[in-house]
């Protein structure tokens, strides 16, 4: 089998969470192409996924040594270093994969977030505003809408009448002295409505 061919049974495992059953396919696949840095990476979220961070963090700065201008690698550092409680390495993941494509609106959320638990209110909201630029949303435009709707929804609600159940029918016949006779008139007409104009 070829390194590409190891690879992909690495992929199909890893699809099915047999994570150290992928690891073995990757460590083949990287043996025959030692410099290929798509496949340290993929094994580097096999291990990030067994909590064994040391070794996921090693390959992940592989697959960064060996394309350092590929973004999505430190995005993935990035998400590793948050778990591993490394935040400004994270921070500093981030905003380089921002650099690198400064359109993943993904990794101005993951950068937020961190900066939120670093306690940096005021530059996460302006992250969270840029990633949402980037998304083309607009959470006070959103706001509005939904406030509008609201509104619209509640002004057309009609309350559209009830028919009575057969239970509340049966019941006031037997109790309403009205019913009761229009009910006893029914029979005695042979099960026929009385027409308007009768009387």
């Amino acid at each position: 089998m070829s390194a590409e061919q190891h690879y992909q049974s690495g992929q199909d495992k890893a699809s099915k969470n047999d994570w150290k059953a992928a690891i073995e396919s990757f460590t083949i696949a990287i043996e025959c192409d030692p410099n290929n840095p798509f496949f340290y990476n993929e094994r580097a979220v096999c291990y990030l996924n067994i909590e064994q961070y040391d070794l996921s963090l090693f390959d992940m700065n592989k697959s960064v040594d060996l394309a350092p201008n590929y973004a999505y690698f430190y995005t993935s550092r990035g998400f590793l270093k948050a778990r591993m409680r490394d935040m400004e390495g994270c921070v500093a993941d981030y905003e380089k994969s921002l650099q690198l494509d400064p359109k993943n609106e993904i990794t101005y959320n993951n950068l937020g977030l961190a900066l939120e638990q670093m306690g940096n209110m005021k530059k996460a909201q302006r992250v969270f505003a840029e990633g949402n630029k980037v998304l083309g949303y607009d959470p006070q435009k959103r706001l509005a809408e939904q406030k509008a709707t609201k509104t619209d929804n509640s002004e057309k609600k009609e309350i559209e009448p009830t028919a009575p159940s057969k239970a509340s029918i049966a019941k006031d016949v037997f109790t309403k002295k009205s019913t009761f006779k229009e009910f006893m008139s029914f029979i005695g007409n042979g099960f026929k409505l009385k027409k308007d104009d009768e009387s």
